[in-house]
């Protein structure tokens, strides 16, 4: 008699333990499925903030604009290429490799500037805002904000002295590897030809400009000894196109031929030009004089 009893316990706590352990698992599949629904939520938040599409925008950097094209697919930013830019080289190439990948990481445009190219990179960041059509004042905001927070005695020096030395740096290599730039656009673009005077004839040259800067010169034909001509030739051509100017100096030796060279170009460019070579002395033998 105490055998069935004995039986119905067991029963019942089977039956119990099998409740329990459905109420555990649809706790546990319910929080399984919570936590999966907040991970997915997580990347739903950052999606259609943007709409799809292939944007383009320009900012101000160092030394003028920089022009960007930026793709949104799925709402976010997938990809920021650079179009063009006015910066040196050097300090854009730096901010360029820092910030894109951050504001594509963080899909935000409140990130940092890369220290020792801030110009380079505050122009690519806002050449996005304006392609992204959101308020430049959001950044002037957060900064604005960091700048609220105490910093320590060493932190501002340091900041204030990478700061001056940056602007510093960027300017004076500006100017030292800008000539070019610095006369982009005085020329319009194109192919001449022009002629000049040189030790027994004429000279002619095709000048090719490109963005407003003196890219190529050929010389077509010429009337010198080759000797003191091909000396001339290699330095004055160079020398021109290095300072887009014809105002260089005649190669010691080769002055007719480099003054001959020189009239052709700025023949062709329509540059006012004073040939030395109707001044001076010529030598003899078909030698020019030293």
């Amino acid at each position: 008699e105490t055998l069935p009893a004995i039986s119905g316990t067991v029963a019942v706590t089977a039956v119990a333990g099998l409740y329990y352990a459905g109420i555990l698992t649809a706790v546990s599949d319910s929080a399984e499925e919570s936590k999966v629904q907040v991970q997915n939520n997580t990347v739903t938040e950052t999606n259609g903030v943007y709409a799809d599409g292939t944007y383009k925008g320009s900012g101000n950097g160092f030394r003028g604009k920089t022009e960007v094209t930026v793709t949104v697919e799925s709402g976010v930013i997938t990809d920021i290429t650079i179009d063009s830019y006015k910066d040196d080289k050097e300090f854009f190439q730096k901010a360029k490799s820092g910030v894109i990948s951050a504001i594509i990481k963080s899909q935000s445009l409140g990130v940092d500037a890369v220290s020792g190219a801030t110009f380079s990179s505050n122009g690519i960041i806002e050449a996005v805002k304006n392609a992204l059509g959101e308020e430049i004042s959001a950044v002037t905001e957060q900064v604005t904000e960091q700048s609220k927070k105490p910093k320590k005695q060493s932190e501002t020096t340091i900041e204030a002295f990478e700061s001056t030395t940056e602007t510093t740096t960027e300017s004076v290599t500006s100017d030292n590897n800008n000539t070019a730039a610095d006369t982009a656009g005085q020329f319009a673009d194109g192919v001449y030809t022009g002629t000049g005077n040189g030790f027994r004839g004429a000279t002619n040259v095709t000048v090719t400009v490109e963005n407003g800067v003196i890219t190529d010169i050929t010389v077509n034909s010429y009337s010198d000894d080759e000797q003191f001509f091909s000396r001339a030739e290699n330095v004055v051509i160079s020398s021109i196109i290095k300072s887009q100017s014809t105002d260089v100096d005649a190669v010691s030796g080769a002055t007719f031929s480099s003054n001959g060279i020189k009239e052709a170009v700025a023949d062709a460019l329509g540059i006012e030009f004073t040939n030395p070579n109707s001044t001076q002395q010529k030598g003899h033998g078909g030698r020019h004089s030293h």
